[in-house]
């Protein structure tokens, strides 16, 4: 992701906020630089670590509620499976595919959509 990008993606997502009566804040915005540089959906424990890389002092608590309100601004989507975590992804334009997920297991499967049409 190009540096004009994020700083659109950051931008926006302070825009987000304030209309939903929230305000931005350092941490939030290392969360959500973290997010941004994952290429695959990733659990609010998975992206501790990248965070915790940039600024020690986000805590757990952050980095989930972070996830919870850009799913909110519409700048991330969750994959919710009754035996596993949530997971998040980024909402982008190109996204055409679709999460099947497994009674049995809760293994998760992305199903292109395009081959459907």
């Amino acid at each position: 992701m190009t540096p004009e990008i994020l700083t659109e993606m950051e931008k926006q997502f302070t825009q987000q906020l304030r209309s939903l009566g929230r305000h931005g804040s350092r941490q939030r915005t290392v969360v959500l630089r973290a997010f941004l540089r994952e290429e695959k959906p990733v659990t609010a424990q998975e992206l501790l670590y990248p965070v915790k890389q940039e600024d020690i002092t986000v805590s757990f608590g952050t980095v989930y509620h972070t996830l919870r309100l850009l799913v909110a601004c519409g700048l991330a989507r969750e994959i919710v499976s009754a035996k596993n975590p949530t997971q998040y992804e980024r909402v982008s334009a190109q996204c055409n595919h679709s999460h099947l997920v497994c009674k049995d297991c809760g293994a998760i499967v992305e199903k292109d959509l395009r081959s459907e049409l």
